[in-house]
């Protein structure tokens, strides 16, 4: 079950040819000039977006559970079948039906997280990946991938979630086909959204940021996983892309607050992504929000004070606001 491939690059669409507007990086599109304020238009981005609503003070983003998204993002039936592995945001396995102790499970779900990205590895990758730098004994990890495979359950012909090595034909560790991975789902989504600017496109973009809870492998011990940070580094590059893409042709369509609830999505994952966050000015100014724009900047100077004992805002965002936000008498 393969979870990691490329996502093609977001498009490069005509920008408009008057400021203010959104300062692109190389190679996405440019959000083109803030729409005048205007009525809200609805936009396939506006199904999600009816609950995450523009308010006059920005919100603070939050971790969100799947419950929260809509269930057209997910290929899965309300029973599920087989074991689904979630990695944008918390680490959760969902759907497993053996049982495993506690005090086993970390090991467990590091392992499944491990194959669902890096299908098709030997035993040395495996080692190398949970214990790196560490001597593993044959037994140790055997018994590891066999409570993990326990745990994992069958799928309803009987074969394991997790198959025997002997059994994988080419003597590699890889899950079963039926499970199923939210990294893979977003990227299918993600392919398809980008490649098609319809409203079938922009519902598959949609989708693909539904499936995302917060930035991928949120609260994982810090002394494993150290195998995920290119992992980490991809998933949170591709989510900044959906996210900029749907936010730009949400409001560029008129849908406010499509583009604003896109952006947000996107800041789940890369809170510190200046280009989302001017998004989010964009659709404030297009919406008439004045309130909602200054406190969306706020945010963000409360954001930047916390990095890395504070970095200043990029000269992109400073002076896009200074085009945007009325100047108060001195």
């Amino acid at each position: 079950m393969p979870c990691a491939s490329s996502l093609p690059a977001p498009c490069r669409c005509p920008s408009r040819p008057t400021p203010p507007r959104s300062p692109r990086p190389q190679g996405r599109c440019a959000p083109g000039k803030p729409p005048r304020p205007a009525t809200a238009a609805r936009s396939p981005c506006t199904k999600a977006a009816d609950e995450q609503s523009a308010e006059p003070a920005e919100p603070e983003l939050a971790i969100l559970s799947r419950a929260e998204a809509p269930a057209s993002a997910f290929e899965q039936p309300a029973t599920r079948e087989a074991p689904a592995i979630l990695v944008l945001g918390p680490v959760t396995i969902e759907g497993a039906t053996g049982r495993i102790d506690s005090n086993r499970r970390s090991a467990g779900t590091e392992l499944t997280a491990y194959l669902a990205l890096h299908p098709g590895v030997d035993h040395h990758a495996v080692d190398d990946a949970l214990w790196p730098g560490r001597l593993v004994n044959k037994n140790m990890r055997n018994a590891v991938i066999s409570r993990t495979r326990s745990w994992l359950g069958k799928d309803p012909e009987g074969k394991p979630h997790l198959p025997r090595v002997q059994d994988t034909g080419d003597s590699r560790y890889r899950l079963g086909d039926e499970v199923t991975c939210d990294w893979s789902q977003f990227q299918q989504l993600a392919r398809t959204g980008l490649a098609h600017h319809d409203d079938d496109g922009t519902r598959a973009l949609r989708n693909a940021l539904s499936l995302v809870r917060g930035r991928p492998f949120t609260g994982i011990d810090p002394q494993r996983y150290t195998w995920a940070e290119p992992d980490v580094q991809e998933m949170v590059s591709a989510i900044v892309d959906v996210a900029y893409e749907l936010s730009t042709r949400a409001r560029e369509a008129g849908d406010h607050t499509g583009a604003l609830w896109a952006a947000r999505r996107g800041l789940l994952a890369a809170e510190e992504s200046e280009l989302l966050h001017r998004q989010v000015f964009l659709a404030h100014y297009a919406a008439g929000d004045t309130n909602g724009l200054r406190a969306a900047a706020a945010r963000l100077t409360r954001i930047n004070e916390q990095l890395g004992g504070g970095v200043d805002m990029e000269a992109e965002t400073a002076e896009l606001l200074r085009t945007l936000l009325p100047q108060r008498p001195s």
